[in-house]
C-alpha cells in the first residue's frame, strides 16, 4: 500500500513540475475571477438614505417608544359624535372638537399612522389613524388622541424646532393623476452597502427622483421596510416639508411608482458594487505583482540555464 502511494505521489509532482509558471498563472487568474464574480452576485443587506422635497408623506410608527413631537401654534381636530365644540376655525366644529396649545407636546402610541400634508400658507395637519386595542393612548398635551383626530400646527414650527423625528413604515407621495395636490416634487436617494475594505457602509448607488413619484421601502418578502425619518422646513416654495429617511440594513428594494411607468424596484447591482470596492483594485495590484515576480524568476532562471550551457560547451 505504501509503496502505490509513494508511486502515486512521485507521478503527482512530476506532473506539477511539469506545469509552466504561465499555466499556473492562467489557472491562478481564472479561480480568482470565479470567485470575485461570485462573491459579488451573491445577494446582500442594503440601506437607503432618501432626501425629498414633497407635499404629502404617510408614515405608519413602528417604535416601541416613538419620538414625542414639539410643535407650536396647534390645534388638535378629535373627532365628535353629534357636533364639536371649542374656539378657532382650524377644526369644523359641526364634526370636531378642538384643542388648542401654544406650545404643544405630542406623545405618539406604536401603529399610530400620519398622513401629514400641507393645509394651507401658514399650516400643516396630520391625519391621524389610532390602531385598534392598543396597549396606550396618544395625547395632545393631557387630551387624548382618538381615531380620526387632526392635528394642525403652524410651518413656522419646524423652522423654530429644527425638525420632528419619527420612525416606521413610509410612503411618500402619490401617483399622480389629473387633480392631483399631494405630490412629491424631487429628491435624491443613495444606496449603502458594506463592501469588503471598507471601514464601514459605501454608496454603492446614487439617483433622483421626478415630479409625482410614489416611493417606498419593501423587503425581499413583499413587507415594508422601517426607516429613521427626520421632517425639516423646505428650503424651497414648491414642497410643504422636506424629508429624510434612512433605513437599516435589509435584503431590501425601493419601490417607485410613476405615471405611464410600470411599477419599477430599484435596489444596489453586481455592478454597483464592483466599480465602488476597492477589493478589485487590490486584486490587480497584487496579480500584477505576481505575474511581474513570474516573469523576472522566469528571466532569471533563463539566463542562469543559458551561462550553464555555455559552461557546458
Amino acid at each position: 500500500m505504501s509503496t502505490a502511494s509513494g508511486g502515486s505521489s512521485a507521478k503527482l509532482a512530476a506532473m506539477l513540475r511539469g506545469i509552466s509558471p504561465e499555466v499556473a498563472l492562467r489557472v491562478l487568474l481564472l479561480c480568482v475571477f470565479a470567485g470575485v464574480a461570485l462573491y459579488y452576485l451573491l445577494e446582500r443587506e442594503q440601506s437607503f438614505t432618501l432626501h425629498v422635497q414633497t407635499k404629502s408623506a404617510r408614515i405608519e410608527l413602528t417604535d416601541a417608544d416613538p419620538a414625542p413631537w414639539y410643535v407650536a401654534g396647534a390645534t388638535l381636530c378629535q373627532r365628535a359624535e353629534g357636533g364639536g365644540d371649542g374656539e378657532g376655525t382650524l377644526c369644523d366644529l359641526k364634526y370636531y372638537n378642538s384643542h388648542q396649545s401654544e406650545e404643544a407636546e405630542v406623545l405618539w402610541q406604536t401603529g399610530v399612522v400620519l398622513t401629514i400634508s400641507g393645509m394651507d400658507e401658514t399650516y400643516l395637519s396630520a391625519h391621524i389613524t389610532v390602531p385598534e386595542g392598543a396597549s396606550r393612548t396618544s395625547t395632545f398635551d393631557t387630551a387624548e388622541i382618538t381615531d380620526q383626530s387632526v392635528l394642525v400646527f403652524e410651518r413656522q414650527s419646524l423652522e423654530d424646532t429644527a425638525s420632528l423625528v419619527a420612525a416606521g413604515h413610509l410612503v411618500i407621495g402619490e401617483v399622480a393623476e389629473t387633480g392631483s395636490t399631494q405630490l412629491l416634487q424631487g429628491g435624491v436617494y443613495e444606496i449603502r452597502e458594506s463592501l469588503k475594505l471598507s471601514s464601514g457602509p459605501s454608496v454603492v448607488a446614487r439617483g433622483s427622483f421626478l415630479p409625482g413619484d410614489s416611493i417606498s421601502l419593501l423587503d425581499k418578502s413583499g413587507d415594508p421596510v422601517p426607516a429613521q425619518i427626520l421632517i425639516t422646513a423646505p428650503l424651497g416654495p414648491r414642497s410643504d416639508f422636506e424629508l429624510v429617511a434612512t433605513s437599516p440594513p435589509r435584503n431590501s428594494a425601493m419601490v417607485v411608482q410613476r405615471i405611464g411607468a410600470v411599477k419599477t424596484q430599484i435596489t444596489s447591482r453586481w455592478m454597483d458594487r464592483l466599480v465602488n470596492d476597492a477589493l478589485p483594485l487590490a486584486l490587480s495590484i497584487f496579480l500584477g505583482l505576481l505575474g511581474a515576480s513570474l516573469g523576472i524568476a522566469k528571466n532569471v532562471v533563463s539566463v542562469g540555464t543559458l551561462k550553464r550551457w555555455k559552461g557546458d560547451t
